[in-house]
């Protein structure tokens, strides 16, 4: 009398390499219509997309050339228009403000403060990123202002991030502004 194998030894082997192999095919043939369908990669993204993006990089870019022109040109009730309503800025050395009529009102006093016939300031900027995630964006770069008085000259760099949220009618404005210096603001004691 032949004696039964034993749970776990060569007897049951062949039955469970038959289960894995049925068990393989029928895995197969479920996944092989969806592979089928599948793509290879990820998608790109799409050219629509891309161009999207890079005309609102453009706007962007194009807003603060015109922040700079006018600061410039110390218009700063036009600077103050880039703001949206319920802006935020918290620049260096002053108290953050917060509306756009108290934007105006900043640079208003920091146009008005100082300035004389013998004080110029010309400010120049340069964007690092640009970053749009739908109608919302950030831009962070540097800018130098380069005042002078009675013949000399200071520069004095900051650094800077915007958050711009896009308008209804297709504009970017600024709602969070904030900035930091690099170097030591003109008159404070560091630069002496």
């Amino acid at each position: 009398m032949p004696i039964p194998a034993r749970a776990g030894t060569h007897a049951t082997r062949p039955r469970r390499r038959r289960d894995r192999l049925a068990l393989s095919l029928v895995t197969l043939l479920v996944l092989c219509p969806l592979l089928h369908d599948a793509p290879a990669a990820a998608p790109a993204p799409s050219r629509a997309r891309a161009a999207a993006g890079a005309r609102d990089e453009a706007l962007i870019r194009a807003a603060l050339e015109r922040h700079v022109e006018r600061y410039n040109a110390r218009d700063w009730q036009a600077m103050s228009a880039e703001y949206a309503e319920d802006a935020l800025v918290m620049p260096s050395y002053v108290a953050t403000v917060q509306g756009r009529e108290r934007v105006n009102n900043l640079y208003r006093g920091e146009f008005s403060s100082g300035q004389s016939s013998e004080t110029s300031s010309v400010m120049e900027a340069q964007i690092e990123e640009i970053q749009v995630n739908g109608d919302w964006a950030y831009d962070r770069g540097t800018i130098t202002i380069i005042s002078s008085q009675g013949g000399f000259e200071r520069r004095t760099a900051v650094r800077f991030m915007n958050i711009l949220r896009r308008q209804p009618d297709g504009a970017w404005k600024i709602t969070r502004s904030m900035d930091n210096p690099i170097s030591p603001a003109f008159g404070s004691p560091r630069a002496r």
